[in-house]
């Protein structure tokens, strides 16, 4: 019997869903980022925004 047609068993893995997401919410909140400033004060006119500082960012045209 699967979850789609136990209901009981459906409840009890939103529940098991539910406490992993909050355990991760919980994990990101603990982390300390210190004096790292937000992502997007990073982008500036002479980059793409599409990677990490000093990473290559690759295009697809050719």
């Amino acid at each position: 019997m699967s979850a789609d047609e136990d209901p009981g068993a459906h409840k009890a893995a939103v529940a098991a869903t539910a406490t992993h997401i909050r355990s991760i919410v919980s994990a990101l909140r603990e982390l300390d980022f210190g004096e790292a400033p937000p992502a997007f004060t990073a982008c500036t006119a002479f980059t793409t925004c599409t990677g990490f500082p000093g990473e290559e960012t690759r295009d697809a045209a050719v």
